[in-house]
């Protein structure tokens, strides 16, 4: 007969939880995914507010540029700075669901090489 997985709790027998050394880089990973979330949301809430760029022409978009240089400063920023922050979520996402098992950590493009080889 197979046990449900909280049935030994109420004892804390066997419970295998995340290696608590890495207790700095899990506050880390999640100060950062804050924000990241943050950085993301106020990137899309100023591409919304602000004029849209000019889609043709290289004369169009330099003067776009040179009468909005700060607008355009902090957009880029906005875009490109998250991608820091979510490396290091993603670098603390793997010591704290390790103990999980490998099932949890597997990337999508794994789990298409497993269906294709058929295991």
């Amino acid at each position: 007969m197979v046990k449900p997985m909280n049935a030994d709790r109420s004892q804390g027998v066997g419970i295998a939880g995340p290696d608590l050394s890495w207790r700095l880089l899990f506050r880390i990973g999640g100060v950062s995914a804050w924000i990241f979330v943050a950085m993301i949301v106020a990137g899309i809430v100023i591409a919304i507010a602000t004029p849209a760029q000019p889609t043709a022409g290289g004369t169009a978009t330099l003067s776009y540029i040179a009468a909005h240089r700060t607008l355009y400063i902090v957009e880029q920023q906005l875009w490109l700075v998250p991608g820091f922050f979510a490396m290091v979520t993603y670098l603390a996402l793997y010591p704290a669901l390790k103990h999980l098992g490998n099932y949890v950590i597997v990337t999508p493009g794994e789990l298409r090489d497993r269906r294709q080889s058929g295991r």
